[in-house]
C-alpha cells in the first residue's frame, strides 16, 4: 500500500483517497495502521476495519462497515447507506440516530429498533413508521389498510399467509406503531 504524508505529516492518504489524521488517531504509526485495514474503500476519512464505503466524513468513526456510504459515528454496520449515529446496524439505508439495529431502511431517531424475524416464509422487519414482509415495504398505516384483496396479489402464496398469520402481523403493527422499540412476534 502507497501512502502519501502531507507537508506537515498530521495527514496520510493511501492510493484509494482515504485519509487518516494524527489528530484523531494520535501518532503517525496508528494513523497508517488504521488505512491498512480498509478494504476497498474510497475517500474515507479516520475509518478502520471497513470495506466498501466511500466518503465517510472525518467524524464517521466507522468500524467494521461495508457499503458504507455518507455515514457517521457507524460501528459494525453492514450495507449502509445515508446513515448518522448508527451503532451495532445491519442493512440500513437513509437511516438517522440508529441504536442496535437490524434491517432498517428509511428510518428517523431510532433507538433500539429491531424487529425482524419470519412470519411464514417472508422475513419482516419495522423500524420507525415503516414494515417490511418479503419484498413489500410500506407505511404503517398503509399495511393496517390493507385487505385481502390488496394482499393477494403481492406473492403466489399470499392469500395463504394472509389466512396463517395476518393477525399476528397487525398486532404487532399496531403494537409497535409510533414507538422506537418493537417486541418481535412470531
Amino acid at each position: 500500500m502507497k501512502l502519501t504524508w502531507n507537508e506537515d505529516k498530521t495527514v496520510v492518504m493511501d492510493e484509494n483517497g482515504n485519509t487518516a489524521t494524527v489528530g484523531y488517531w494520535g501518532t503517525c504509526e496508528k494513523a497508517e495502521k488504521s488505512l491498512a485495514t480498509l478494504s476497498n474503500c474510497r475517500n474515507c476519512t479516520n475509518c478502520s476495519g471497513c470495506s466498501e464505503c466511500s466518503y465517510c466524513q472525518s467524524s464517521s468513526r466507522c468500524s467494521y462497515c461495508s457499503d458504507c456510504q455518507g455515514s457517521t459515528r457507524c460501528s459494525h454496520c453492514l450495507d449502509c447507506s445515508g446513515c448518522s449515529d448508527c451503532s451495532w446496524c445491519s442493512d440500513c439505508s437513509d437511516c438517522s440516530d440508529c441504536s442496535e439495529c437490524h434491517g432498517c431502511s428509511r428510518c428517523s431517531d431510532c433507538s433500539r429498533c429491531s424487529v425482524s424475524g419470519k412470519l411464514g416464509d417472508y422475513n419482516y422487519w419495522v423500524c420507525g413508521d415503516t414494515a417490511a414482509v418479503g419484498c413489500e415495504t410500506h407505511k404503517i398505516d398503509k399495511w393496517l389498510a390493507f385487505s385481502r384483496n390488496d394482499i393477494v396479489p403481492m406473492a403466489s402464496d399470499a392469500g395463504d399467509w394472509y389466512d396463517s398469520y395476518w393477525n399476528v402481523w397487525t398486532e404487532l403493527l399496531k403494537a409497535g406503531r409510533g414507538k422506537g422499540v418493537y417486541n418481535a412476534v412470531e
